[in-house]
């Protein structure tokens, strides 16, 4: 399943802007999903040439309140290949590493094969 040729680590950039607000004025619990969500299933994807689906959110941590106008970034790293499965690892960071939110994301292999 896996294709060598690629990376095993993601990074990808993100500023929060006001659509990305809460009431309390702070990143949307959504949306910070959404990003470590999309993090991942780039990552999966890239190391398959089949069609890949989340099946499994383990331990999403928030761990700080993000901000309006600050960046975050996602870094997403393999952590475990199965036969038919990854398992990523995503962190949100702030600036000076500081973590917003982490969690692990499993996809699977569509193909029927």
């Amino acid at each position: 399943m896996t294709n060598q040729t690629t990376p095993l680590t993601l990074v990808q950039n993100h500023q929060v802007q006001t659509s990305d607000l809460n009431p309390h004025h702070t990143l949307y619990a959504g949306k910070t999903f959404l990003w470590a969500l999309e993090a991942a299933y780039t990552l999966a994807q890239s190391q398959t040439k089949d069609q890949m689906v989340a099946v499994g959110i383990n331990e999403f941590k928030y761990l700080q309140a993000v901000k309006l106008g600050q960046k975050v970034e996602a870094h997403a790293q393999v952590i475990k290949f199965g036969k038919t499965s990854v398992t990523i690892e995503v962190t949100l960071l702030l600036p000076d590493n500081v973590k917003a939110a982490t969690g692990l994301i499993t996809f699977v292999n569509t193909d029927p094969n």
